[in-house]
């Protein structure tokens, strides 16, 4: 049996000041499905913004943050 594509996760890449929230927040009304926004939750788990936790742990440390946030996000183990 065939999925509806809109069953699936999507997913919006691109650098910084892209637009992906913005666009996340428009298809999350038009779809009318949750949205997570991985730089959100990073900042609510380490209470700091992105570039401070860029500053204070670096890139690498930054992108296994992201890393597990994206795998958990979409119910994958990690």
């Amino acid at each position: 049996m065939a999925l509806n594509a809109l069953d699936r996760h999507l997913a919006l890449l691109g650098f910084m000041g892209a637009g992906k929230t913005t666009m996340a927040g428009a298809l999350q009304k038009r779809l009318a499905r949750p949205v997570f926004d991985v730089d959100r939750e990073i900042e609510a788990r380490y209470r700091d913004t992105i570039p401070q936790i860029f500053e204070a742990y670096g890139e690498p440390r930054f992108r296994q943050v992201e890393a597990y946030a994206v795998a958990a996000a979409v119910g994958q183990r990690h």
